[in-house]
């Protein structure tokens, strides 16, 4: 009896090896299959994602440069009006050009032109321009609407001055009487480093190089390449690609197929702007690495036949039971450093690992309703504790559950730091109800610290370590068109002088001036509120002092940059203007930020007239 035991047994298991073998040989058969057959459709997948990514680079490059450019432009509307408020509290500067010149120095303007109410030339620092109008040519007559509207300020893009060689910015507007227009002109050597970088050749050979693909920006209409991954095909007609059925007429996330030294070659292809953006996928690399994943594929099947054999034979000696479960449970416990089993129909918890100050708490004789409650609110951060008691309300718990095998959720602790805490379903009932949970923390404090870390670096300053202007951006959206406390203050501060000291001393000691003022109005103003760096020598604050008392901190400021010196630099000049918000009727943020600045240029002008007298 025992012998036929044997050979029945032995006989089973021999039918399990040939069934493992076959699901082994049809797993193999249908997997070749199935690489054959998606092949191009994984490159195309690839290539559509390649390609998208590409476009989205291009235009993430344009949008910078488009806020650049905007941002130039309003900075140099400012100093057109700061040169005509010079001239309307100054008439006889306007007749002076050693006077017009002496302001163009101080404020880093290149050129300074006057026009009368017919848009002719009249004064400024450039004599040859005398008489020139908005007549003279196109470049010119781009200001020609200033004629007819008189509330009108305009600042052109980038445009190249023949007579200079060199390009140039232009911006203009009508003094305060209205009787003449002051134009400025400055090369913005920061936007045209910018335009050099977003060149299409650049931006794309710096793009990633996966290999076996390659990309290229095309002409649109005379198929010379723009940019390619390989620079080598920069200025070279797309046609050398000798791609089929590649019509430049419709270029609507197409494809064509192309066979080069023996491989196929995907491409695909899109139309951006006037251009024509190509990424090119070869299936040399798939090709070769083919036969070697079939093969590690076989070998693993082989091995997990033999597994999962191994295992059968296990399973069938041993039972499903609660003890099994249990040591699973207990193996979980080594990766958490709190885990409890709750049974949520009959309210009891079991712990399998837990803290010190954790244990106290469950030890206590009461159900884990209570329990997880009290572990909340002893473990938890106050400003954490509502969030945690909500996720971890047994009495809600299952209803919440339903269908789901784990919910989670992120808690700052007082012992442990950033936790994650899950609940995991274990048993339901025929509704998919959870009745038996695990609940598990994990350590998470070092990852959340360093997504900390990464947030706050990308909101502070690089050379001051204050608040950036992308700080000042998200904060500022805040208080958009809702301005409540009367004690909000916006404060604008601008470091005078940056530009000579920077021209004539260097970019280092320039570096000292705005390290010198961060360190004073941060020791001013910084107990009050929040400060930022948000241009090259501007600052603006957000503070909450009573009205009556912001003078006396203002005055403080300028004490403290009084008394400030410096190791190259024996002094410091910093312009102010603020606006309280029960200033204002509309409660505006922009708005009192746009007075604050009108304020603080005041004071600016006040400043280079007295230093030039």
């Amino acid at each position: 009896m025992q012998q036929l035991k044997s050979r029945l047994l032995n006989s089973d298991r021999k039918r399990v090896i040939a069934g493992i073998l076959i699901i082994v040989v049809l797993a193999m058969v249908i997997n070749f299959s199935i690489l054959l057959l998606f092949n191009k459709k994984n490159a195309n997948n690839t290539l559509e994602v390649i390609l998208n990514q590409v476009i989205s680079r291009l235009d993430k490059n344009n949008q910078e440069e488009e806020r650049l450019v905007e941002s130039l432009k309003e900075e140099y509307i400012e100093k057109a009006k700061t040169v005509s408020y010079i001239l309307d509290n100054n008439e006889e500067f306007k007749d002076s050009l050693l006077e017009l010149l002496i302001i163009a120095g101080k404020m880093g303007i290149d050129e300074i032109h006057l026009f009368d109410s017919e848009g002719t030339i009249i004064g400024g620092t450039v004599p040859e321009y005398y008489g020139i109008s908005f007549n003279d040519g196109e470049q010119i007559s781009y200001f020609t609407p200033m004629l007819n509207d008189k509330t009108l300020t305009m600042c052109q893009d980038v445009t190249p001055n023949t007579a200079e060689k060199k390009s140039m910015m232009y911006a203009i507007t009508w003094n305060e009487t209205k009787e003449y227009m002051v134009q400025i002109g400055i090369e913005p050597k920061r936007l045209l480093d910018e335009l050099k970088r977003n060149e299409i050749s650049n931006v794309v050979s710096a793009m990633p190089a996966y290999e076996g693909i390659d990309i290229f920006v095309a002409d649109k209409e005379t198929g010379i390449i723009k940019g390619a991954t390989d620079r080598n095909y920069i200025t070279k007609n797309i046609n050398r690609l000798k791609i089929d059925n590649l019509d430049s007429s419709t270029f609507e996330i197409s494809s064509a197929t192309n066979i080069r030294d023996g491989f196929k070659q995907f491409y695909k292809f899109r139309q951006w702007g006037e251009n024509n953006v190509i990424i090119a996928y070869s299936t040399k690399k798939d090709t070769k690495n083919f036969l070697l994943y079939s093969l590690m594929l076989s070998i693993y099947l082989i091995i997990a036949s033999f597994i999962i054999y191994f295992m059968f034979e296990k399973i069938v000696k041993t039972t499903k039971d609660r003890n099994d479960q249990m040591s699973i449970l207990l193996k979980m416990a080594d990766i958490y450093y709190s885990m409890h089993l709750i049974d949520l129909e009959n309210d009891t918890v079991k712990e399998y690992s837990a803290s010190d100050k954790v244990r106290e708490i469950v030890n206590k004789e009461y159900g884990a309703t209570e329990m997880m409650r009290d572990i909340m609110s002893v473990t938890v951060y106050p400003e954490y504790v509502n969030e945690a008691l909500e996720f971890t309300e047994l009495t809600t718990l299952a209803d919440r559950m339903v269908g789901k095998k784990i919910i989670s959720a992120e808690f700052n602790g007082n012992q442990f730091g950033w936790v994650r805490t899950s609940f995991i379903t274990i048993e339901a009932d025929e509704n998919g109800k959870p009745k038996k949970v695990i609940y598990v923390t994990r350590d998470i404090d070092r990852d959340k610290k360093k997504e900390q870390q990464l947030i706050l670096r990308s909101h502070t300053d690089a050379l001051t370590g204050i608040l950036n202007r992308r700080a000042y951006e998200e904060d500022i959206e805040k208080y958009a068109n809702n301005v409540s406390d009367d004690n909000l203050v916006f404060v604008s501060m601008d470091v005078n002088g940056l530009k000579i000291v920077n021209d004539t001393m260097g970019h280092s000691v320039g570096d000292e001036l705005l390290l010198g003022a961060s360190e004073c109005i941060r020791k001013s103003l910084s107990g009050y509120g929040k400060i930022y760096r948000i241009g090259g020598d501007e600052f603006v604050a957000i503070i909450f002092v009573k009205p009556d008392e912001i003078q006396r901190i203002i005055d403080n400021l300028k004490r403290v940059v009084g008394e400030w010196k410096g190791d190259k630099l024996k002094s410091i000049s910093i312009s102010v203007g603020y606006v309280c918000a029960d200033e204002m009727e509309d409660r505006n943020i922009r708005a009192m930020a746009e007075e604050a600045d009108k304020r603080m240029y005041k004071e600016k002008s006040e400043y280079y007239l007295k230093d030039k007298m």
